[in-house]
């Protein structure tokens, strides 16, 4: 896959850039250009970031700032658990095998995202303590 084929997959999906200071601006502001939803995380408030936060906005992103920047992906997990346990109840009052094969199916996939989504979380929480982290180097398959 190279550059342009990627930007494409990335078409009706949301894409979160964590960080926007001057390094991911660039980025940010590429796939906003392409008509990419982009949510841009960072710690620092707006007032700290100024009019590159009103800029970005002005293009489109939606920004996630502060302290609770990372809060969704909070939400998220909650999210996936919410539905296992709704999966869970169905299938204690269900008794007709179909139904519930296709909500064991529901359930099974629920697990798996939020199993994910909490690998996710984790190693985006260790990387955020180096430096420079990228998501995608736009150098790369031009």
């Amino acid at each position: 896959m190279n550059f342009e084929e990627y930007l494409s997959s990335l078409q009706n999906k949301t894409v979160a850039v964590i960080g926007i200071g001057v390094s991911n601006k660039p980025l940010v502001e590429l796939l906003l250009s392409r008509g990419i939803a982009v949510t841009a995380c960072d710690r620092k408030s707006r007032e700290v970031l100024g009019s590159l936060a009103d800029d970005l906005e002005s293009q489109g992103a939606r920004l996630r700032l502060g302290d609770g920047y990372l809060a969704d992906l909070t939400e998220d997990l909650a999210a996936e658990q919410k539905a296992r346990v709704t999966y869970d109840n169905i299938l204690r009052l269900s008794d007709d095998p179909d139904v519930n094969d296709a909500i064991k199916f529901l359930r099974e996939r629920e697990i798996i995202h939020f199993q994910r989504f909490g690998e996710a979380a984790d190693l985006l929480r260790r990387k955020l303590h180096q430096k420079n982290i990228y998501a995608v180097n736009p150098a790369i398959d031009l």
